[in-house]
């Protein structure tokens, strides 16, 4: 048989279980922000999260506690979080504000030039030179209702060309009363002056057979630069309805200021009745 082994029996400690010692406290500054609340460090006088004016807080901490509770951060989220949605408006409101400023800029500047600039009727007209007027085109001598007559000069002024244009329904060159004659001529001879001028007055007169004047005489003054050597001129009559018949005598007067020279042509038709 194995030896049977015992321990000896255990021996009660008389010696009582000493009590550990409290566990110490101590003091140490706490910045904490009287506006948000938020803890900084000692030797801070204004809030990083809010910026205000802080002073130092004593007051007992645990040794066995954190200077900060879950508790307390927490509410300093919160209200940071609250600070931050309380700023959108007025980051809204700078957004818009950039926005529509451009847009002030621009119907300031518009009314400003408005304001500056006077009306189109006030502003003075700048001179403009007036082109002189382009010679009428050649007439057109043939036709089988026209009548070309010579040409014929007369002191120093050449009729170069000249034609009546009778209506279509007087083949016979007969004119009645109401038909309406017309004519084209052409005059040469005038002279230019040194600064390249013209300077001619020309009259039509067409009188019937008594020498009346059946339209008022109108002379025609070209005080102009020349812009060639010849006068170009068309004409329209009217045989009166009363008549009287016989020859109807055209005048062309032309009298030239530069060389002092003037001369009338004559030419004809022939009115009769129905």
């Amino acid at each position: 048989m194995a030896p049977l082994v015992t321990s000896p029996p255990a021996r009660r400690s008389r010696t009582a279980a000493l009590p550990l010692p409290p566990a110490k406290s101590y003091v140490e500054p706490i910045m904490n922000c009287g506006s948000c609340g938020v803890q900084n460090v000692d030797y801070a006088t204004t809030c990083y999260s809010c910026g205000g004016a802080i002073g130092s807080t004593f007051g007992k901490v645990s040794a066995a506690s954190a200077p900060h509770s879950a508790g307390s951060l927490a509410q300093v989220q919160v209200r940071v979080q609250a600070r931050k949605l309380s700023a959108l408006p007025t980051i809204v409101l700078i957004l818009i504000g950039l926005a529509i400023v451009p847009r002030i800029f621009r119907g300031l500047e518009s009314w400003l030039d408005r304001a500056v600039t006077p009306p189109a009727e006030e502003q003075a007209a700048a001179p403009v030179e007036e082109a002189a007027p382009a010679p009428p085109s050649e007439p057109s001598f043939g036709d089988a209702s026209e009548s070309s007559l010579a040409p014929e000069e007369r002191d120093g002024f050449l009729l170069s060309a000249f034609v009546w244009v009778y209506p279509d329904e007087r083949p016979d060159r007969k004119l009645r009363f109401g038909d309406v004659i017309r004519g084209q001529s052409e005059i040469k001879g005038f002279e230019i002056s040194g600064d390249n001028r013209i300077n001619v007055t020309v009259a039509f007169a067409f009188r019937d057979p008594n020498g009346v004047p059946v339209e008022p005489i109108k002379p025609n003054q070209l005080d102009q630069p020349s812009q060639s050597d010849t006068l170009y001129s068309s004409f329209e009559y009217t045989i009166p309805e009363a008549g009287p018949v016989g020859t109807y005598d055209l005048e062309l007067g032309i009298a030239d200021a530069v060389s002092g020279r003037s001369t009338v042509f004559h030419r004809t038709v022939e009115a009769v009745a129905d």
